[in-house]
């Protein structure tokens, strides 16, 4: 993490959440969490970066601009 020894924690973890106020960051953890084991929506969803290739055959270029080519 860029700037990783700037962030104060006790604990070490695998992941990192930051969030500007850390209720914040536990609400986020409990909501994915409950949708990871609820609701069926995951597991339509693709999985990450396996839209990148799609998307840049269809000439995305990023910054919201189609390719122009």
């Amino acid at each position: 993490m860029p700037h990783g020894k700037l962030v104060a924690c006790d604990v070490g973890d695998d992941f990192a959440i930051t969030a500007g106020v850390s209720n914040w960051g536990g609400y986020a953890v409990a909501c994915a969490l409950y949708i990871l084991n609820c609701c069926p929506i995951p597991r339509q969803i693709p999985p990450e970066g396996s839209w990148v290739p799609q998307t840049l055959r269809a000439g995305f270029l990023g910054l919201g601009t189609p390719n122009s080519h």
